[in-house]
């Protein structure tokens, strides 16, 4: 596995785009309780402006936190894959 390294700017991005998605019902996953009950914890902790990131310190929310970076990570992708189909 390819371990990557993101820039602040793409956790920002990954934590806006998965809270809009969330907010307008674009995205559906699998129950688990791990990411159920990490979901509960989940409150934004603004960085700067508009930008954010999910807290840390009121609970265990490492599974919602690496749904957040997968999805970002393949929004990314498939914008990638959209301007790549158009050239």
């Amino acid at each position: 596995m390819k371990v990557q390294r993101l820039a602040n700017a793409e956790v920002y991005a990954a934590c806006a785009r998965m809270y809009e998605a969330i907010a307008d019902g674009k995205l559906m996953v699998r129950a688990a309780v791990s990411l159920d009950d990490a979901v509960a914890l989940a409150q934004k902790k603004t960085v700067s402006g508009d930008r954010f990131v999910w807290r840390r310190d009121a609970g265990d929310v490492t599974p919602f936190f690496a749904l957040t970076l997968a999805f970002g990570a393949a929004e990314r992708k498939r914008a990638r894959l959209a301007v790549a189909s158009t050239e």
